[in-house]
This record gives C-alpha cells, structure tokens and sequence, in this order.
C-alpha cells in the first residue's frame, strides 16, 4: 500500500476583501453576528401594590384647655385605628391637672405597643407637637412615636398634597370641610367646647371628640380612595 504524505501553507490574510463563505452557512453567521451584537431585551420593572406593607395608622384629635401650648393642659386623647373593622373611636382622659402623666403615658403605650407608624390628624401639627411636649416634660422615651410620619389633612386639603406645599390658600376649619365633602358638621364649636369644659361635661365633650376623630379619618380616607389607593368606605 501506497503512504500518502502532503503538508499545509498557512499565511494569514491582509487584504480587504472579504472572505468567501459558502452560501449555505452565510445565512448563519449572519444571525450569530446579530445576536452578539444586540442588547438582550430587558423587562420593565413592575410595582405591585399587594407587596407594600401597609403602615399601621392611627388618627388622633386631642383635647386641651387653650391653645397656647405652653400654658395649656390636655384634657383627653381621642383616637381611631384606621385598619380597625369597627371603626369606633376610643379616649384617654385627663380631667384633672394631675391625670395628665397618666394620660400620656397610657397613650405612648398604646401607640408604642401596636406598632403605629402613622399619626393623623386635622391640624396635625398642634396635636402632635402638643404630645411630643408632654413626653419631653414627663421623661418619656418613645422611639416610634418621634419617628412617627404625620398626614396632616388640614394641609391635604388646603394644598391638595400630603407632602407640605406652600400656599396661600385659606386653612378652612374641619367643620367647613365636613358639611362640604360629606355632608356632615362637627358637634359644636369650640366655643361650646369651652362651656362644656367649665362645667366638667365630659359626655358632651366625649361626643364632640368623636365627632372630630371621624370627620378626620373620613376625609382622609376620602382622599386617598379618590386619589386611587383605597376602596371609598363611609
């Protein structure tokens, strides 16, 4: 038998034509060539809403002996856990000077207790200021109540934002807002208010904070079932 030999020449090409590639395989490399140099397709990002964990909320309306923070006392605390199915407000009471430490205290541990992350009120900024006071007066440590977010709904409905918004809009009274929106006013008037207080009508005034309390947590869950984010309740 006859042994076959041979070698190969290799010499690299420099020219600028093109190599030839067989028709069947050009086809091929072409679509190699194209996927290399494509960017791969990303999908955009998608929010569900059923992922957020809803913060807890609580509106509060409290009650005072003037509006002079510094020479004022508070007479009771009323609040609404938002996510409650019952929807009824409850209250802390201080009818005496020295029922105020007790008061505050059984609401940081309330507030302090349940996890609330949220404080709402209608002219948030005196309420809550107001019990930020008394913790700093009567040594009370509340981590989560400082951090609190605060919705003021007297400033949603006076800018149309949660965030604060400068404006020069009037800050129309809850009352004002309630027969607006709603249809319903509040109790009475502060005025009234006032009389009772003198004459120590605690179911009067009782009535009157749960008024405020639910006229407060009626327009905010207005809001935001207007704005998309919730299911309108009444």
């Amino acid at each position: 038998m006859a042994e076959l030999g041979g070698s190969i020449y290799y010499e690299e090409y420099t020219g600028e034509e093109e190599a030839w590639t067989p028709p069947e395989y050009a086809e091929l490399i072409k679509l190699k060539k194209l996927k290399e140099t494509v960017e791969p397709v990303r999908p955009e990002y998608r929010e569900y809403e059923t992922l957020k964990k809803p913060k807890k909320t609580l509106v509060i309306d409290i009650e005072t002996t003037g509006t002079d923070i510094t020479t004022s006392r508070l007479v009771a605390i009323g609040f609404l856990d938002a996510d409650s199915e019952e929807l009824k407000p409850n209250i802390i009471w201080a009818k005496r000077p020295q029922d105020e430490e007790e008061a505050i205290n059984k609401f940081i541990d309330m507030f302090e207790g349940n996890g609330y992350e949220v404080f709402v009120g209608y002219n948030a900024d005196f309420d809550y200021r107001f019990l930020i006071m008394l913790c700093m007066k009567y040594r009370i440590r509340a981590p989560n109540f400082f951090a609190a977010q605060v919705d003021d709904v007297m400033n949603m409905l006076t800018t149309g934002k949660m965030t604060y918004v400068h404006s020069r809009n009037k800050d129309n009274k809850l009352d004002e807002w309630g027969n607006l929106l709603l249809g319903v006013p509040k109790e009475g008037s502060m005025d009234e208010y006032f009389a009772a207080l003198k004459d120590s009508n605690w179911d009067w005034i009782e009535k009157y904070n749960n008024r405020d309390v639910l006229l407060t947590w009626m327009l905010y869950n207005l809001y935001f079932a207007c704005a998309g984010m919730k299911e309108i309740k009444s």
